[in-house]
């Protein structure tokens, strides 16, 4: 698949996401994740979809799965948020209230250094 052909799926996946129809965007970031070299946007989406799906399951052992990966902020609070949903929806309540905790401390960081840097 060419990059063209790829930027018109990654496209309707959002649009997909967008319009509440997480089950179709999940298929199309599934086949994104498998072809590309680099799928980190994808498999973020891809937790996304799934949570949005009703697939916790799937949402939270692919938020997990990033979240070992070396990530900045921006990139590890969705995922946080995502994985703290899932997991309360699971009825697992303390993973959940603790990856909200995580959430909160690096959406904290964040605030921090964003302040630091105007100074």
């Amino acid at each position: 698949m060419d990059r063209m052909t790829r930027d018109a799926v990654a496209v309707l996946a959002h649009v997909y996401l967008r319009f509440d129809r997480p089950a179709e965007a999940a298929a199309l970031l599934t086949a994104l994740v498998r072809l590309d070299a680099d799928p980190g946007w994808a498999r973020r989406a891809l937790c996304l979809a799934h949570l949005h799906a009703g697939r916790y399951q799937e949402a939270v052992a692919g938020a997990e799965e990033l979240l070992r990966d070396g990530l900045d902020d921006a990139e590890r609070l969705p995922l946080l948020h995502i994985a703290a949903k899932g997991c309360w929806r699971l009825g697992r309540e303390d993973e959940a209230r603790a990856f909200r905790e995580a959430a909160r401390a690096t959406a904290a960081v964040t605030v921090l250094r964003a302040g630091r840097s105007e100074v």
